[in-house]
């Protein structure tokens, strides 16, 4: 089995390394233009929803999720508190995510607004997209070109999702690692910002500790005290989010769907409320957690050289996407638009592959092909099903490939992650041993462990 995997790792990198004299982030570009123009010249020229042929669900018309925003805003200047009403929505859905979102209303949004937030919201994803992945070989490009046009992203743009400005701003903090020292330190605000606009970022906070750079996790630490602060000050509305937001089964991915089904299936037992799915997927998570750490202790992988000193941009950018894929998938049921933030791994992923000396070579060559097909599977499997919201009693059989998809991408991630933990581990107990001293940063950010 290692000796296929690094076959297989050695043909990946091959593939990848093609075209090196052409900067591969065009030819996303270019898929996503052409997506766009068959999209417009289809419903324009024949009144043909190519979306829904593309494996997307297409809403009622485009932008439907930013008009839930706008609308809301609209309310508000009629007097109406959307979080309890908002008949401005076309379809009667109330305000379902953070009050911070409606200040924009201060400045007199209403639904027409809808279509230039919309833009502003692919534009904002789209533009720290093409600058966190940096030049990119052609091989490289295609990957990126595949993830860029799959349902599942075309998915976020489609509605002109919040999530495609939650994934600007966590961009933005990978960004700022290559800034140096000062980016590194202010790298958890944007990061709290993103967790403030939709909770499910916070987990990414961890990642400040991971780079065992003292100053970011010092701010880190600050930074989850202001949100767990402004978290229980709003406790009301985030209990009241929480029991509104949809549970779809269809075109998502979370521990729950899966164990879910499982407990139903098997041993004939429903697993009722939320809490109580969560709870049996935290046991599930736990015994494959633990499993996942002691292969990792035994394998290669745990021995990857930590470096001294602060990560790398690549690697501390894999830390921002793992760290929301792992934690989405462990603690809530969430739409296939939120997997545009596996694009977050792939920098890290790519330089594993090229480097045939780190033991997570082998990881990486598994996670490159589990990322696109996850992004794909689900859309494939659901082609021609509309209805995204179902009994959790009744997961489609077909639905468990996808499952099984994302708790494999899952574990990848997960076991990728553990040297990373570890190396913080001896990092943190290192500095308090020594009262907080270590290396200087280098001023441009290239510190060891930046592979």
């Amino acid at each position: 089995m290692t000796g296929r995997l690094d076959r297989f790792a050695d043909w990946l990198e091959r593939q990848l390394a093609r075209g090196g004299d052409v900067d591969g982030r065009w030819i996303a570009a270019a898929a996503v233009g052409l997506y766009f123009v068959g999209v417009a010249v289809a419903r324009a020229g024949w009144d043909v929803d190519l979306w829904r042929a593309l494996g997307v669900p297409s809403a009622p018309f485009l932008f439907f999720d930013t008009h839930n925003l706008t609308a809301a805003g609209e309310c508000i200047q009629r007097g109406l508190d959307p979080f309890l009403e908002n008949p401005c929505d076309a379809h009667d859905r109330p305000w379902n995510y953070s009050r911070l979102w409606l200040g924009l209303a201060w400045l007199g949004m209403d639904d027409s607004w809808r279509v230039a937030l919309g833009v502003g919201h692919v534009a904002a994803f789209l533009g720290t997209a093409w600058w966190l992945v940096g030049r990119l070989t052609a091989g490289q490009g295609v990957v990126v070109a595949l993830l860029a046009v799959s349902p599942a992203f075309m998915l976020a743009v489609e509605r002109g999702q919040a999530d495609l400005v939650v994934f600007a701003l966590v961009a933005l903090a990978a960004v700022a690692w290559r800034a140096g020292a000062t980016g590194q330190a202010a790298q958890p605000a944007p990061v709290l910002l993103a967790s403030m606009l939709k909770l499910f970022p916070a987990v990414a906070l961890v990642a400040a500790v991971l780079s065992r750079h003292a100053r970011s996790a010092v701010a880190a630490v600050v930074a989850g005290v202001v949100f767990v602060g402004w978290f229980l000050a709003n406790l009301d509305e985030m209990q009241l989010i929480s029991e509104r937001a949809p549970q779809g089964l269809v075109y998502s991915y979370g521990a729950r769907i899966l164990v879910g089904h499982v407990a139903r299936r098997l041993v004939d037992v429903e697993v009722g409320g939320g809490w109580a799915r969560q709870v049996v997927a935290a046991g599930v998570l736990v015994l494959i957690a633990a499993g996942v750490v002691l292969w990792v202790r035994r394998s290669a992988a745990w021995h990857a050289p930590p470096g001294t000193g602060p990560v790398g941009w690549r690697l501390q950018a894999f830390h921002l996407g793992a760290l929301i894929y792992v934690g989405s998938f462990a603690v809530a049921n969430n739409w296939d638009y939120r997997l545009i933030f596996l694009l977050l791994v792939l920098p890290q992923v790519f330089a594993w592959l090229r480097d045939r000396d780190d033991p997570r070579r082998r990881l990486a060559a598994v996670a490159v092909p589990t990322v696109v097909v996850q992004c794909y599977l689900g859309a494939v499997l659901a082609w021609g099903t509309l209805e995204t919201v179902v009994d959790w009693g009744r997961l489609p059989t077909w639905r468990i490939a996808d499952e099984l998809v994302s708790w494999l991408l899952a574990g990848v991630l997960l076991a990728l992650l553990v040297p990373s933990v570890r190396a913080a581990l001896v990092w943190v107990t290192g500095a308090a041993r020594t009262g907080g001293s270590r290396r200087p940063d280098h001023p441009d950010g290239r510190t060891g462990g930046s592979r």
